[in-house]
Protein backbone atom coordinates (compact mmCIF):
# COMPACT_ATOMS: atom_id res chain seq x y z
CA UNK A 1 0.00 0.00 0.00
CA UNK A 2 2.63 2.15 0.86
CA UNK A 3 4.70 1.99 -2.57
CA UNK A 4 0.88 2.15 -4.03
CA UNK A 5 -0.20 5.24 -2.67
CA UNK A 6 3.08 6.82 -2.32
CA UNK A 7 5.80 6.07 -4.27
CA UNK A 8 4.53 5.08 -7.34
CA UNK A 9 3.19 8.39 -7.31
CA UNK A 10 5.97 10.15 -6.79
CA UNK A 11 4.99 11.76 -3.48
CA UNK A 12 7.99 9.91 -1.55
CA UNK A 13 11.26 8.70 -2.92
CA UNK A 14 12.10 5.21 -3.74
CA UNK A 15 14.43 5.18 -1.57
CA UNK A 16 11.64 5.32 1.57
CA UNK A 17 10.45 1.78 -0.16
CA UNK A 18 14.16 0.49 0.73
CA UNK A 19 14.39 1.44 3.65
CA UNK A 20 11.14 0.08 5.21
CA UNK A 21 11.33 -3.34 3.19
CA UNK A 22 14.72 -3.58 4.79
CA UNK A 23 13.87 -2.83 8.38
CA UNK A 24 10.38 -4.98 7.91
CA UNK A 25 13.07 -7.94 7.08
CA UNK A 26 15.08 -6.91 9.74
CA UNK A 27 12.25 -7.41 12.09
CA UNK A 28 11.25 -11.02 10.64
CA UNK A 29 14.23 -12.21 11.09
CA UNK A 30 14.71 -10.89 14.67
CA UNK A 31 10.95 -12.41 15.54
CA UNK A 32 11.34 -15.51 13.78
CA UNK A 33 14.71 -16.17 13.31
CA UNK A 34 16.61 -18.94 15.26
CA UNK A 35 19.47 -16.73 17.18
CA UNK A 36 19.55 -13.66 14.81
CA UNK A 37 22.38 -11.22 15.91
CA UNK A 38 22.46 -7.85 14.50
CA UNK A 39 25.89 -7.00 14.00
CA UNK A 40 26.75 -3.18 15.25
CA UNK A 41 27.49 -2.03 11.71
CA UNK A 42 23.90 -3.56 10.46
CA UNK A 43 22.75 -1.75 13.90
CA UNK A 44 23.85 1.66 13.39
CA UNK A 45 22.87 1.52 9.28
CA UNK A 46 19.49 0.72 10.19
CA UNK A 47 19.51 3.53 12.65
CA UNK A 48 20.45 5.98 9.61
CA UNK A 49 17.53 4.40 7.01
CA UNK A 50 15.15 4.99 10.33
CA UNK A 51 16.30 8.39 10.18
CA UNK A 52 16.70 9.31 6.91
CA UNK A 53 12.74 7.68 6.24
CA UNK A 54 11.21 9.75 9.07
CA UNK A 55 12.54 12.85 7.80
CA UNK A 56 11.51 12.01 4.00
CA UNK A 57 7.98 11.09 5.42
CA UNK A 58 7.75 14.57 7.46
CA UNK A 59 9.03 16.55 4.44
CA UNK A 60 5.99 14.78 2.82
CA UNK A 61 3.44 15.60 5.52
CA UNK A 62 4.39 19.64 5.28
CA UNK A 63 4.18 19.82 1.42
CA UNK A 64 1.08 18.31 1.79
CA UNK A 65 0.06 20.67 4.53
CA UNK A 66 1.07 23.42 2.93
CA UNK A 67 -0.87 22.57 -0.47
CA UNK A 68 -3.90 21.54 1.70
CA UNK A 69 -3.46 25.20 3.16
CA UNK A 70 -3.28 26.80 -0.26
CA UNK A 71 -6.16 25.61 -1.66
CA UNK A 72 -8.02 27.40 0.71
Amino acid sequence: MFNQHFVKSGEVRKDASKWLERAKLYREQADYGDFYIVSVNEAEAQIQSAREFIEEIETTIEKRSRENIDLK
